[in-house]
């Protein structure tokens, strides 16, 4: 399942949302069972690092039932050939305590298995006498050890992935609960209107070696600010945005995408959210106009209700904005052209392919990563838009900085449609042309 929507419409609140009444109901009855895990990109967007954490938080969630013995020892291998053992030690001190692997290698080497080589720990895991060390551990251990052998740094880098996903689906075979992997701020990761780190995420949501597609038995769960551009097919999956399951060929059979466009709430529960956070209701047509359901904006209303009534002032509307620190919110991840195309397609407001032409020496390839983004709209694949509360914030941002390019755009708003009436070739054509230029004015 993936959820996406703009900075602050209530992703992250959502997957808490999610966890507490699937994993943390007071009713145990509700709970759909115990194993989940939550991870968030802010930490960090490096692929080992990440695949380590998810690691760790498996384990420490059911040391019994999660177990990385193939991951684990490609981790060691890969830190001796870049000599970063001692690295891993420091900063991973539950790394070695959670491996049975590693610990038997204590217990035989009397050694940090880091600082020893991979063929002595291999050996000592061969030598141990601990009950947890089974025969198919040991088999396993021996068949992975002589691929490593055979690899440089970055194919184990690059196979990491493949060995995380292969120790993950024998855990998930022996579950009797489902396993729910939470991964929240995916533009982090992989944000789409940067092609420098769209490829990050290669090794999550590859067909042939993402962990999402070779895993078994797991319900992810995504959240970012963009709609995902994964390619579902490939990965195996089929994606539900406009039918059922009732409507899908051979259900059975059936692996499920769910995308999930997160806007803004209607009147009705804008102002139920409104009731329910005891704002008064005189205020409440004012706030749900201002704010259009946007549940960012709701909740900044909110609680500068409460200051306002904890400072003993009075409480004004307007006070709620806040140009700048939104602007900065939306479109803080773009570069300087980006952020310049976008402040000009807000003041355009709406556009079809035709009338772009408006913005001068517009850069279609900056513009295609923008037009992808959740902040553009369509109608109909024809027209587009801006999301309206995006919209008003950047222009209101762009009056207060004088942005020069304003009065060109007006200008050449003007020359366009004043060209395509000249160019109509009957009434009719005029007047959907005098709506289109209406509707952008």
């Amino acid at each position: 399942m993936a959820y996406y929507g703009i900075g602050g419409i209530g992703k992250t609140t959502l997957l808490d949302k999610l966890i507490s009444d699937n994993f943390k109901n007071p009713n145990p009855k509700q709970n759909i069972g115990k194993y989940y895990i939550k991870y968030d990109f802010e930490t960090s967007n490096n692929e080992k690092q990440i695949l380590t954490a998810l690691r760790n938080m498996l384990i420490k969630l059911d040391s019994r039932k999660f177990s990385f013995v193939q991951f684990d020892l490609a981790c060691l291998k890969y830190a001796e050939q870049t000599g970063s053992g001692n690295d891993l030690i420091e900063k991973s001190n539950d790394f070695i305590e959670s491996s049975p692997l590693l610990k038997a290698a204590l217990e035989v080497g009397g050694a940090i298995p880091i600082a020893s080589t991979f063929t002595q720990i291999i050996s000592a895991i061969n030598e141990s006498k601990n009950a947890i060390i089974g025969f198919d551990m040991k088999r396993s251990a021996n068949r992975i050890s002589a691929e490593l052998n055979n690899l440089q740094e970055n194919e184990i880098l690059q196979k990491l992935p493949e060995y995380f996903s292969m120790d993950l689906n024998k855990c998930t075979e022996k579950l009797k609960k489902p396993l729910v992997i939470f991964l929240d701020t995916y533009e982090k990761l992989a944000n789409y209107l940067d092609a420098d780190i769209k490829s990050k995420d290669d090794w999550l949501v590859d067909p042939n070696r993402g962990i999402i597609s070779q895993s078994n038995h797991i319900l992810w769960v995504l959240a970012g600010r963009d709609k995902p551009q994964f390619d579902w097919e490939s990965m195996g999956f089929q994606t539900l945005e406009h039918q059922t399951l009732d409507q899908v060929e051979n259900p059975d059979e059936y692996v499920e995408s769910k995308l999930h466009l997160l806007g803004n709430l209607s009147d009705t529960d804008a102002i139920g959210f409104l009731t329910s956070a005891q704002i008064p209701e005189r205020y409440h047509s004012d706030i749900y106009n201002l704010t259009m359901g946007n549940p960012l904006w709701l909740d900044v209303a909110v609680g500068f209700y409460e200051n306002s009534i904890n400072r003993g002032t009075s409480f004004s509307i307007s006070g709620i904005k806040s140009a700048s620190k939104m602007l900065e919110r939306y479109i803080k991840y773009m570069d300087n052209d980006m952020q310049d195309l976008v402040k000009q397609l807000a003041i355009l407001g709406k556009w079809d392919n035709n009338s772009l032409s408006i913005i001068n020496n517009i850069n279609y390839t900056i513009y295609d990563k923008i037009k992808r983004s959740c902040m553009i709209h369509s109608e109909d694949s024809e027209y587009f838009y801006m999301h309206s509360l995006i919209r008003e914030n950047i222009c209101e941002f762009c009056k207060q900085e004088n942005y020069e390019p304003i009065a060109s755009i007006y200008k050449n708003t003007w020359n366009y449609y004043v060209n395509e009436l000249d160019n109509a070739d009957n009434s009719h054509q005029s007047i959907c042309l005098c709506n289109q230029s209406k509707n952008i004015w």
